[in-house]
């Protein structure tokens, strides 16, 4: 979740006929641009002189767009997502999705290890990017490792869910444990992937709107720019749009695609009437 904004003119690409934005807010209360949107108009087109053949015969020029998203949404995503543990990833971008962990005794060692192998090889050609952690480390020391890792979902199997037909799931956002039959391992982790992504969703959604603050005095929009982003009317004009930059200290991110208006309220610059709201943020 991300908030959408229509950058305001003095912070629009030069030479565009607007621009639209994506930030996403910090758990610090900034916001990080993590893409943007150029409407370019003819005005480039002119200057390269490229034209294209209307349907009339008319030669026309080109309007063009300049677009892309930052590998800055990778830092938002850890920083968004991530808790005291480590990383806690998305399964759709997770470089390993899921691990699997043998518990090993003794005894049936060389049935557990096969066990887990063949439900490797299940998940994998389902589409599925698994890993074993067949390697020394006790227990406790693996869960610890690819948590810090942030993969999605753990896998544990040991001979009494052998004995079971079961493999235990562990998820990485919740911690929540769950058993799943052996014979629907593939559709009870693709299921697990799915609430895994839900649930990220949701809890980073409404992280965002609690931080979001609809003011209307300067010196409201000064205290919750501390915890958050502010809203606050604007009558559209450039000088109030500066000068309430000035007075608050912080930026006005620019106008939401999706209205926040509550109504007809008054500019605190200027006092004349307005109907639109601006995001105004501390940022990265």
């Amino acid at each position: 979740p991300v908030l959408r904004s229509r950058r305001p003119d003095w912070d629009k690409f030069p030479g565009a006929d607007y621009t639209d934005a994506i930030d996403a807010v910090m758990p610090d209360g900034k916001t990080l641009q993590i893409g943007t949107a150029h409407h370019l108009g003819d005005n480039f087109a002119k200057t390269f002189d490229i034209k294209y053949e209307a349907p009339d015969g008319e030669q026309r020029y080109a309007h063009q767009t300049c677009y892309g998203i930052s590998e800055r949404c990778i830092a938002a995503t850890i920083s968004i997502h991530g808790d005291d543990k480590g990383l806690v990833l998305p399964p759709e971008i997770a470089p390993v999705q899921a691990v699997i962990i043998p518990i090993i005794f003794k005894k049936g060692a060389a049935e557990v290890l096969a066990a887990c192998k063949d439900v490797q090889e299940r998940l994998k050609k389902a589409g599925m990017r698994v890993e074993i952690d067949a390697s020394d480390l006790r227990p406790g020391a693996k869960y610890y490792k690819w948590e810090m890792k942030g993969v999605p979902l753990r896998l544990e199997i040991g001979p009494r869910d052998l004995e079971n037909n079961v493999a235990v799931s562990v998820r990485r956002d919740t911690g929540e444990k769950e058993q799943i039959p052996l014979p629907e391992i593939e559709a009870g982790v693709l299921s697990k992937f799915e609430a895994i992504h839900e649930s990220l969703y949701e809890k980073a959604k409404t992280g965002l709107e609690n931080r979001i603050f609809d003011c209307t005095e300067i010196e409201e929009v000064k205290e919750k720019i501390q915890k958050g982003v502010a809203t606050i009317p604007w009558c559209g004009k450039r000088e109030c749009g500066l000068a309430m930059e000035d007075l608050i200290g912080a930026g006005i991110l620019g106008i939401p695609l999706t209205p926040r208006g509550k109504g007809k309220e008054k500019c605190p610059s200027c006092g004349e009437e307005t109907e639109t709201r601006v995001y105004v943020a501390r940022t990265y």
